[in-house]
């Protein structure tokens, strides 16, 4: 991974990723814009097995097994849900914080968190 300081910005972080002189294609894994760091890397590095959720809001009790989506136009993914973190059952590209994430009871949604920082 790639950390581009506050000294530099995102188009800096683009600019490296699609340079031609680049070893590897990569992706924008986290924006802070507290202090303007980016972080890059390549899809395998920005894969993770779980995420934290605030606000976790049931309207029904859930199974053990649940599907969970974390992007309006991808589909749910196995996952289960253990107190306030959604697990994957395979690691799903990092969701950024504040992002909804949705649990279903196979088409029925039963509800879901935001993204913790």
């Amino acid at each position: 991974m790639a950390f581009f300081p506050d000294y530099q910005n995102v188009t800096n972080a683009y600019q490296a990723l699609i340079s031609p002189a680049a070893s590897h294609a990569g992706t924008i894994d986290y924006i802070r814009v507290a202090d303007a760091t980016v972080t890059v890397g390549t899809r395998a590095e920005l894969l993770r097995d779980h995420v934290s959720l605030r606000d976790v809001r049931l309207t029904r009790p859930l199974p053990r097994d649940v599907l969970a989506q974390a992007r309006a136009h991808a589909a749910p993914v196995a996952a289960r849900l253990e107190r306030d973190e959604v697990v994957f059952a395979e690691p799903q590209p990092r969701v950024a914080p504040g992002q909804v994430v949705a649990l279903y009871d196979g088409d029925l949604c039963c509800g879901g968190g935001i993204v913790r920082q």
